[in-house]
């Protein structure tokens, strides 16, 4: 038990100590009073720590009593205090901090492997994203284990339990937030470390993961891990950042597994065109509900609010490194699997040739004024959207949806109805 005789004192040593559990403070003292006192140690103390406060006043005024315990204290003892109440008193203070700790476990870790749940994990990366965006690093490590449903089937689900509570202890050996985000998926906040460094930590992880060993009834397993890594960039939110390292994860897995990698280039994308869909439907890009999907004429263009949206992501592709046809591509197979019609004789090849058509007509002013504008203006709504979210973001917002049916306007006959296209 620690005693002070200012206020202040106290609040610098709850402020430096986590291990503080209970405070016991006069009603009265100054500069800061028994209740402003109260008051700050709950303020700090917030949902995640719990601290038992016992206010000291005096029996004749009950005002304040009342007015402690709405200041945050737990329980008010008469000055003086007798020993043995007050001791008793101390002893319910601990009995309800134990319960609080064991109850804030229970809601931020998970249950299995002791590392925070998806929930908690989110709470800590929010933070660690808003004091990276004042001025510092953060990365992110997202890795699952390779063929974790084959661990599970052959060796059984208590062995599986106990490769994840491995994997776990390994990754948060060095005191990083660790969170357990579901199955057999981790991720680990980095604070202070770019994206060289993160992969650096991430392969030196990775090596320790493989060497792990694992007893079971039918010999020894060994396992190995994926990993995706990604740096917070300026203004990115928790989400963007996880976003891109579950692209990497995905990177990973595709060029082999037991690696790490990071966010997949325009480069790597323009290479490997279904790739490119798998990924925008593996950051949670959706088909919309049948109901919604623009069902289109044989060899009759989409509606002019769709056209323009496939124009700005054919293009925006090309900005990431995709060569126009490999983006076209890219888009054709988007709306087929989107429910759009294919056009006619519903082949890729045939259908991103047919679309380079269309958007060459459209962007050429050849549909009508308001075709254009309607380019323009849809081109011009994402201009506020970062460079990297924009291809995401445009296909998140209702691209395939019936918002606005064809306006009919003036245009030529594209080339593929004129019989140039493929």
């Amino acid at each position: 038990m620690l005693c002070f005789t200012q206020g202040s004192q106290a609040l610098e040593r709850i402020r430096a100590d986590a291990g503080v559990e209970a405070l016991i403070a006069d009603a009265g003292g100054t500069p800061i009073s028994g209740l402003e006192l109260c008051w700050e140690t709950r303020l700090m103390a917030g949902r995640k720590r719990p601290i038992y406060v016992l206010l000291i006043a005096s029996s004749d005024d009950q005002r304040i009593w009342i007015e402690a315990l709405d200041c945050g204290a737990d329980d008010v003892i008469n000055k003086p205090p007798l020993t043995d109440e007050l001791y008793a008193k101390l002893r319910v203070a601990e009995r309800v901090v134990t319960l609080q700790r064991d109850l804030i476990q229970l809601a931020t870790r998970d249950p299995l492997t002791g590392v925070h749940n998806r929930r908690a994990f989110f709470e800590e990366a929010t933070d660690a994203c808003r004091d990276a965006n004042s001025g510092g690093r953060l990365s992110a490590i997202l890795l699952d284990i390779d063929r974790f449903k084959a661990i599970n089937d052959h060796y059984g689900h208590d062995v599986g339990d106990d490769a994840l509570q491995a994997v776990a202890s390994e990754a948060a050996r060095d005191g990083s937030i660790v969170g357990r985000l579901g199955g057999d998926e981790f991720s680990v906040l980095l604070r202070g470390y770019d994206l060289s460094g993160a992969v650096e930590v991430a392969e030196d992880l990775r090596e320790r993961l493989a060497r792990l060993r694992i007893p079971s009834r039918d010999g020894i397993l060994s396992l190995t891990c994926s990993l995706g890594t990604s740096e917070l960039e300026l203004g990115d939110t928790v989400d963007d950042l996880m976003k891109r390292s579950d692209l990497a994860l995905y990177r990973a897995k595709d060029e082999g597994r037991n690696r790490v990698a990071t966010p997949p280039t325009g480069a790597w994308l323009s290479q490997r065109p279904r790739q490119a869909v798998s990924l925008f439907r593996s950051i949670g890009r959706q088909p919309p509900p049948a109901n919604e999907t623009l069902e289109r004429r044989k060899g009759q263009p989409p509606s002019d609010a769709v056209l323009a949206r496939i124009c700005v992501v054919v293009d925006l592709l090309v900005e990431y490194g995709l060569s126009e046809e490999g983006a076209a591509q890219v888009m054709m197979r988007r709306m087929i699997a989107a429910g759009v019609s294919a056009p006619k004789k519903g082949t890729a090849p045939t259908g991103w040739k047919r679309l380079l058509a269309w958007k060459a007509d459209f962007q050429n002013g050849l549909m009508g004024d308001e075709a254009t504008r309607e380019f323009e203006n849809f081109a011009a709504s994402i201009e506020s959207i970062p460079p990297h979210e924009r291809v995401e973001r445009v296909l998140e917002g209702g691209l395939w949806n019936r918002r606005q049916g064809h306006r009919g306007a003036e245009r030529r006959p594209t080339l593929s109805e004129s019989g140039a296209g493929g």
